[in-house]
């Protein structure tokens, strides 16, 4: 069966700068590859064949990498004139979507080597109308911060009570970690962008009784917001000593 992935790219990566001075985050080298060259190796990995990658800042150089690119995956690039926020990026392709029961929404500008296989049962399994992959972090204060319902299941995946962006006095340590598998129906949640899935989408759902639940599914495997400098230093540290993949 076909599976599906839209690839968030747009920003201008200003946190990474010099970096993204002359490259566009998503190809912003780790360990030799293009952060995105890592990304359609787990998806080809995990069976999800076709990508739309919404794309802004030197939008011509990531088009040049695709044709280039020697993945299972079919990507298409799609430009964005205006930023339209994570959600607003998303609905912007609804046509694109249109035959899809679910969809998967990545962050490119986070290293991961998440089981999204794994991810896929849990979201099928429970049958709620998004998964968010969410991981552990030491800055809690810096994150998304997801809080589980009744604070259920130990293991850090459950049903999502609560989505505060970086709160002052954090209830936990789970981060919202930019990996998300959604039903289609999310796509009606979504309002006029520009709009974010974790300001705007997510929390407007989880205040509605009637929605169905979003749940959170604990990513086990390496996973790192790149972020920052400092962050993607980091994460050259960890290829070099086979912290990652």
């Amino acid at each position: 069966m076909s599976e599906c992935a839209v690839l968030l790219a747009a920003g201008p990566g200003t946190r990474l700068r010099p970096l993204t001075d002359t490259i566009p985050k998503c190809l912003v080298p780790v360990g030799g590859r293009p952060m995105l060259d890592w990304w359609l190796e787990l998806l080809a990995r995990h069976g999800i064949d076709r990508a739309l990658l919404a794309t802004n800042y030197l939008a011509d150089q990531v088009k040049a990498f695709v044709r280039r690119q020697k993945h299972a995956v079919e990507v298409e690039v799609r430009d964005e004139p205006v930023l339209l926020g994570t959600a607003g990026a998303v609905t912007a392709q609804a046509e694109w979507l249109e035959k899809e029961e679910s969809f998967w929404v990545i962050y490119v500008d986070n290293l991961s080597s998440a089981d999204l296989s794994a991810m896929r049962s849990f979201h099928r399994e429970k049958k709620g109308i998004g998964t968010l992959g969410v991981y552990e972090t030491p800055v809690p204060s810096q994150c998304g911060i997801v809080e589980l319902k009744n604070g259920e299941e130990a293991n850090g995946s459950g049903q999502v009570l609560r989505l505060v962006e970086k709160p002052a006095f954090p209830a936990g340590n789970l981060a919202n970690g930019g990996l998300y598998l959604l039903d289609r129906e999310i796509l009606d949640h979504i309002p006029a962008p520009p709009c974010d899935f974790a300001r705007d989408v997510f929390p407007a759902i989880l205040a509605q009784s009637s929605s169905r639940p979003l749940f959170a599914w604990r990513i086990r495997g390496y996973h790192l917001d790149m972020g920052t400098l400092e962050t993607y230093q980091r994460a050259e540290q960890d290829v070099r000593n086979g912290v990652f993949p």
